[in-house]
């Protein structure tokens, strides 16, 4: 139990790498199933579960993405890693900022701004 919810909050979370994790905790389940002389609909029923969370998180990390992929190029460009230089760099940073703060979750902005 304390593994899948180990697994269950690592899929509620927008982060890089989510796809991977998705198909790793299916396997998972379906190992646990098994192991456990289970049915294979009991480890549908829980990934189905795991999957509502994971499809809001997906949404969330893919705003994301698209302004963390904006300030790589930016920094890659400029080649620095310095994001206070000014430039390019400096508009993805307050793009990515702005819409962070619109989004309402103040320790998301914060943890940005750190």
């Amino acid at each position: 139990a304390r593994v899948r919810a180990l697994w269950r909050r690592r899929l509620s979370v927008p982060l890089v790498g989510m796809e991977g994790a998705m198909e790793r905790y299916r396997a998972f389940e379906a190992a646990a199933a098994l192991a456990a002389g289970e049915p294979a609909a009991a480890a549908e029923r829980e990934v189905a579960t795991a999957e509502r969370a994971y499809s809001v998180a997906w949404k969330a990390a893919g705003a994301r993405r698209q302004h963390e992929s904006k300030v790589a190029a930016a920094r890659a460009a400029r080649g620095a890693v310095d994001p206070w230089g000014g430039g390019s760099e400096w508009e993805a940073w307050s793009a990515y900022l702005a819409a962070e703060a619109e989004g309402g979750d103040p320790w998301r902005t914060r943890a940005l701004f750190e």
